[in-house]
């Protein structure tokens, strides 16, 4: 098994890829960009869509990006 390293001894780069576990406990990773679009895409379509009357179906605008 990998030996622990501390917090203070972790090398500073560019973030590319997120590693996890999902919901069951299987481990999972994603690219860093593919998550950022997923999270930024309800901002992204608020922002380029305008006003959203009352009773429109989100499903069907456009995300914007």
């Amino acid at each position: 098994m990998a030996e622990d390293i501390k917090m203070s001894e972790f090398n500073e780069t560019e973030l590319a890829k997120i590693l996890g576990l999902d919901s069951s406990g299987n481990s999972k990773k994603e690219e860093l960009s593919s998550m950022m679009e997923r999270v930024l895409s309800p901002y992204l379509m608020l922002k380029y869509c305008g006003n959203i009357e009352k009773d429109t179906d989100l499903n069907e605008l456009d995300s914007g990006a």
